[in-house]
């Protein structure tokens, strides 16, 4: 089976399932684990999600490495639409939600000043939120920010719906899932208390059945407009950024 995994380099997860794959006699690549894809500024913030040449270098890995399933660990410093990517080349994906990227701008489901947050991801008290924490876009009018985390929820559901599985991998992200995400299924895959051996076993089953069940239909392709205004917002979000830092 070949298989490709996607998360930027630091994820610790990724490594150790390369290598177990890599034993069970798997054909494994690793997107993002290499130099940086990213050369922008705070690839990580939410506001920075969507980087269209991200999405079009994992297509090219897809198409060129001959892809069977994508497995994506992780979207943060990478783009937020790398299952949609996979279904347009007809791939099937599977998620793993290592953290709350889905239901959390800063993805960590931490107050800035401390303590857990129980809100539902909206617009209040999200952007607020967010935009106590470094870097601050003062740049950014309100209603560009509304717009922006509109579209930033929109893509990452898409994302949990086009995924053949949701993967949560400890107590955490269970009850991360149970309470934030009730409107779709995860399953457990408790990589902690797996050796490496039944760690790949359990994934090369899951990564068959999505196999087995094919990519979903991608909907209509991204508008080449959009992506154009996405990668100009992007310049212009970086030169801001450089000016205010200055």
């Amino acid at each position: 089976m070949r298989i490709a995994l996607a998360s930027a380099a630091g994820d610790a997860l990724t490594p150790r399932l390369v290598a177990a794959l890599r034993g069970a006699g798997a054909q494994v690549a690793w997107f993002g684990g290499g130099a940086p894809l990213r050369s922008d500024l705070h690839p990580g913030h939410w506001q920075k999600s969507w980087h269209p040449a991200t999405a079009r270098a994992l297509r090219k890995l897809l198409r060129e490495e001959r892809i069977e399933v994508l497995h994506v660990l992780h979207w943060r410093a990478l783009s937020r639409d790398l299952v949609h990517a996979a279904a347009r080349e007809r791939v099937p994906a599977l998620l793993s939600l290592q953290d709350a990227s889905a239901t959390c701008l800063l993805g960590t489901r931490v107050l800035p000043e401390g303590g857990p947050c129980d809100a539902p991801a909206g617009p209040n008290p999200c952007l607020s939120c967010a935009a106590r924490v470094e870097p601050r876009t003062p740049w950014i009018p309100p209603d560009a920010q509304f717009l922006a985390r509109f579209m930033h929820q929109q893509d990452l559901e898409r994302e949990l719906r086009l995924a053949r599985a949701l993967l949560v991998h400890d107590a955490e992200g269970r009850e991360h899932a149970r309470r934030f995400l009730g409107g779709f299924e995860v399953l457990e895959v408790p990589t902690a208390q797996l050796d490496d051996a039944l760690l790949a076993r359990r994934m090369l089953e899951l990564y068959a059945e999505a196999l087995s069940a094919g990519a979903p239909d991608a909907g209509a392709a991204e508008n080449p407009y959009a992506t154009l205004l996405a990668e100009a917002s992007a310049r212009e979000w970086d030169a801001a950024a450089a000016r205010a830092g200055s």
